[in-house]
């Protein structure tokens, strides 16, 4: 049994008419309007430059010496690393995630005047809401969000680290990177310790413990510990908060869940009814499956067909 619901994300490409222009919102759009994000950046900003400050330091005191006294090899792992770990966090901060375009201030669609009707999914109720702002029924998991001013399909949390909602269309690379981060925060954590270990062993053999301690501090990099023992410290208390963040979602997208639904307690004690098993919950999440969006321009035809009331076919 399939639900229609006249919202298709997979629009097709005969466009006319932009977004922005036809449907305002709070969206901050980038490079032509083929980028966008949330408003308020400022902790994007805090975010970026929490990562890339101590990956600079990482590079230029610890990297060198590694690649010297153990091997390239871990150099060029960290680099595919953080490509990963990058690609994933600026597609999330820069990508639509789902956003569906709104109805015209003037429209107004409800069936009999009704702001919620029912469809029944897998002998579940799922209750669709009339977004009194965008002015159509909501979809299935579609939740408006307060901060971008837009319903967004398969809303999980609008995560202001990256100023952006995470959404059907970005939730993978939201994935990814968490993902890579947690690994990088462990490689940092480990080729810095060994990094301390092995200079202060060097010096201790000449000098003894204290002095091989002092020498370390003292000397020029990349003998220097100084820089290494703060982005150990860093990469350490980074780690615990960074790892459940991961775990969580893990837990997520093993039961099909969004943040959105856990926090509020749907299908408490049941499984969702949007559950196609562990493996498979996995495969259709976070595949990267190329999905059009809608926020840079829109079809008509969609915007005409945006709120059929749903059918079962």
């Amino acid at each position: 049994m399939k639900y229609e619901f006249g919202h298709d994300c997979h629009i097709p490409f005969n466009l006319h008419k932009s977004y922005p222009e036809q449907i305002p919102s709070k969206q901050i759009f980038h490079f032509f309007r083929r980028l966008t994000g949330g408003p308020k950046r400022s902790y994007y900003h805090l975010t970026l430059a929490l990562i890339l400050i101590p990956t600079l330091l990482f590079w230029s005191f610890v990297i060198p010496y590694i690649c010297i006294n153990l091997t390239p090899a871990l150099a060029a792992i960290v680099g595919i690393i953080e490509v990963l770990m990058f690609s994933g966090m600026f597609a999330c901060a820069y990508r639509d995630a789902g956003v569906i375009p709104r109805k015209p201030k003037h429209s107004d669609l409800r069936k009999q005047g009704k702001n919620n009707i029912k469809v029944t999914l897998k002998a579940e109720q799922i209750q669709l809401r009339f977004c009194q702002t965008c002015k159509f029924y909501r979809p299935p998991r579609c939740i408006h969000c307060s901060t971008c001013d837009n319903c967004v399909e398969r809303f999980d949390h609008h995560c202001p680290w990256l100023a952006n909602c995470v959404g059907a269309r970005n939730y993978n690379n939201f994935f990814t990177f968490i993902f890579f981060l947690v690994v990088k925060i462990l490689f940092v954590v480990s080729l810095s310790g060994a990094h301390i270990g092995l200079v202060i062993e060097d010096f201790a053999e000449k000098d003894g413990f204290g002095q091989g301690i002092v020498k370390a501090i003292s000397s020029a990099p990349p003998d220097n510990i100084i820089i290494s023992v703060i982005l150990f410290l860093f990469a350490s208390l980074a780690f615990f908060p960074t790892t459940f963040l991961l775990g969580f979602h893990i837990m997520l997208i093993s039961r099909e869940l969004t943040t959105n639904e856990y926090l509020k307690g749907f299908f408490k004690g049941r499984a969702s009814p949007y559950s196609h098993g562990c493996i498979g919950n996995f495969v259709r999440i976070l595949l990267p499956i190329y999905r059009p969006g809608t926020m840079r321009r829109v079809d008509p035809t969609y915007l005409a067909n945006l709120n059929k009331e749903p059918t079962i076919v």
